[in-house]
């Protein structure tokens, strides 16, 4: 097996983390599929998108997967599923920060209610400054 290959089976997606971001995953991806194509191994589109969609764990991916696989277009093309799935993920994240944002300005659930808990228990920073890690956490990632 050649060290492509193995980045190939060995690199997970299992949510937004500090150390390793969907957008470096897909980099690892395109570089493997690079190296396979110099020692004359290419994969064709197809092998391509099931091998990298195989490789993620996120939970909160699975309804972007599911389209991605029923779209003939997106399962036969790498570049347009990484960019579907980055925009997909980037939308998340909008959608978390506005969470944040309206629990943060005193809108947010259980603000006008006396809640104990507050908006301590979701998104925020972590002690590593990571944005939405927690948010993650909770799908799985």
């Amino acid at each position: 097996m050649t060290h492509a290959e193995g980045d190939l089976e060995s690199k997970f997606y299992n949510g937004e983390h500090c150390n390793f971001a969907f957008e470096c995953f897909a980099e690892n991806h395109q570089q493997a599929h690079t190296d396979l194509e110099e020692f004359g191994e290419p994969l064709i589109e197809a092998a391509k998108v099931r091998k990298f969609l195989k490789r993620i764990q996120a939970l909160f991916l699975n309804s972007a997967i599911a389209t991605v696989c029923a779209n003939p277009s997106w399962k036969n093309d790498f570049e347009a599923t990484v960019n579907f799935l980055s925009e997909f993920i980037e939308e998340q994240n909008q959608a978390q920060l506005r969470n944040i944002s309206s629990g943060r300005s005193g809108r947010g659930r259980g603000q006008d209610k006396g809640s104990v808990r507050g908006n301590k228990g979701r998104g925020g920073r972590s002690d590593k400054g990571c944005l939405q890690q927690s948010f993650y956490q909770g799908y799985g990632g």
